[in-house]
């Protein structure tokens, strides 16, 4: 997302960590709530952190989120792009119809 914009690659690392930071935090709320729910059970609980925000997200974990991403998208991506690139599209959707046919039958048994 950040690659077409004109900016420095510090600010899009910086732009690429606040957008982890919210994105990430949102997801394992909603992850929390969810599997709280539906199994009831909690998997994770942040209430003994310093900066946690109720039980499931903490300051400290979505900083870390954010950290994750930047060494992923500023060292990593590039790497792990170029193995991608060598999958042959055929495997790719293999792998799709095994995993869609998983989850469906997980959903359904």
């Amino acid at each position: 997302i950040f690659n077409n914009l004109k900016i420095s690659k510090k600010l899009k690392l910086f732009l690429v960590f606040i957008t982890a930071f919210i994105l990430l935090t949102i997801l394992e709320y909603l992850t929390g709530i969810t599997l709280e729910k539906t199994i009831h059970k909690s998997l994770w609980d942040y209430r003994y952190l310093l900066l946690n925000i109720g039980r499931y997200i903490s300051i400290e974990v979505s900083t870390f989120w954010g950290i994750i991403a930047v060494l992923f998208v500023g060292f990593i991506q590039k790497e792990t792009d170029k193995i991608i690139k060598k999958i042959p599209v055929w495997f790719s959707n293999i792998m799709l119809i095994i995993t869609i046919t998983d989850i469906l039958l997980s959903i359904i048994l």
